[in-house]
């Protein structure tokens, strides 16, 4: 079964509900020849449809789109090798090409050695349309690629438009919903119309029913929210296709989606060959988010990402209907908790240390297990002699 998000996609430029963004980018792409800016930069929130819009543009113009994720081609020998190559070349069963450089925010400037100078360099001797795509264009980083581009902005899809999509697909899809469980999932969605058709897709698909209670189960797009929805994404779900979407638009870094991760997929994952595939996933993410941290190959992100996301969700045979509460990782508070013991057991050894005239090394290793030991035998008073607080006498005695 296919994704609603590409099932429901719009086939034509008319589909899409913001009509004067089109109706701009439209008029970029049929008058290229006469325009002095020879880009184009669509910008807007994720899910407004900047993306879908080029590809229904361009095949209604029976142009050939050429897709360039720059998130995957960051610098300068990168871009000049997929993007330049791609400007230089006639399309071979199309009347003319638009060169598509979609999430350029992924592009970063001096961190990626001129990969934004590259760009504006290809965009000054283009023969056919580029248009980038990008969440933020006001960054300074993207200065160059302003002065050579026509800025279109996407607006974030109201909440009505959405709910008439929403409604649309789940009558399409034999859903039983209550309108008000719809609205409110229009309006939770913040203008993100693809984010509200996986939720739709995902809370709907156990029982082919949309209540007020499975939307609120979701909350509100927060922080702590969003991870809990990209865990539903990954967890309940065996579509990777979803499953690759859920951290997108998550505030936590990869480091803690680890950690959440790794604190619930137990919790899910009953069956054990699902829960070792499942970490198995995990692992093989990890080797490739450590060979970053060694070596600096960034183009191994997309690895990590697709392993967290599509990994785990394929790791199992079959969703699990049963409800579970996620819940954020408890090793950080473990960690914590060892490292005030570990602090006390230093403060300790530095005053035995100071008594017994030895390093504070040698205090933990030849002197502390025998002092545990005649801390039972009240008539010692060694937390006395040396000097202890009542903490310290109390962490000696469970030690």
């Amino acid at each position: 079964m296919l994704p609603w998000v590409v099932q429901y996609q719009p086939k034509s430029a008319d589909d899409i509900p913001q009509s004067d963004a089109v109706k701009k980018l439209r008029e970029f792409l049929t008058t290229f020849a006469k325009q002095k800016k020879k880009a184009a930069l669509v910008y807007g929130p994720s899910g407004t449809g900047k993306t879908i819009a080029v590809h229904c543009l361009a095949k209604a113009m029976n142009h050939e789109i050429v897709e360039v994720n720059a998130s995957d081609f960051r610098n300068k020998e990168q871009i000049n090798a997929k993007v330049g190559q791609a400007v230089k070349q006639r399309s071979l069963f199309f009347e003319s090409k638009v060169i598509l450089v979609d999430e350029v925010d992924g592009v970063a400037g001096q961190q990626d050695r001129g990969g934004i100078s590259a760009l504006a360099d290809i965009i000054k001797n283009t023969t056919y349309p580029i248009v980038m795509t990008a969440n933020n264009p006001w960054d300074s980083k993207f200065s160059s690629l302003r002065k050579l581009a026509n800025i279109i902005e996407f607006p974030a899809v109201g909440p009505g438009e959405v709910f008439a999509i929403l409604k649309a697909i789940a009558e399409k899809e034999n859903i039983v919903f209550d309108e008000l469980a719809l609205k409110s999932l229009a309006r939770r969605c913040g203008g993100d119309l693809r984010g509200a058709i996986i939720d739709l897709q995902v809370l709907s698909q156990p029982n082919k029913k949309i209540t007020q209670e499975l939307v609120e189960q979701l909350g509100e797009r927060d922080r702590t929210e969003d991870m809990i929805q990209a865990l539903t994404k990954i967890l309940k779900q065996t579509d990777p296709v979803i499953a690759l979407t859920a951290l997108d638009h998550v505030e936590e870094d990869l480091d803690e989606a680890f950690l959440w991760l790794e604190e619930n997929i137990p919790k899910e994952y009953t069956n054990h060959d699902d829960l070792c595939r499942a970490f198995d996933a995990l692992s093989r993410a990890d080797v490739f988010r450590g060979r970053i941290r060694r070596w600096q190959h960034w183009r191994f992100l997309v690895y990590v990402s697709n392993l967290l996301t599509a990994g785990v969700a394929a790791a199992k045979d079959a969703p699990y209907r049963a409800f579970v509460k996620y819940s954020p990782t408890q090793r950080i508070l473990k960690l914590w908790i060892a490292k005030q013991r570990y602090a006390l057991r230093k403060q300790i050894a530095e005053k035995i240390a100071e008594k017994c005239h030895c390093s504070r090394k040698r205090a933990i290793q030849d002197v502390l297990p025998y002092v545990r030991v005649m801390m039972k035998n009240k008539d010692f008073k060694l937390d006395e002699y040396f000097r202890l607080e009542d903490e310290e006498v109390e962490w000696l005695a469970k030690a």
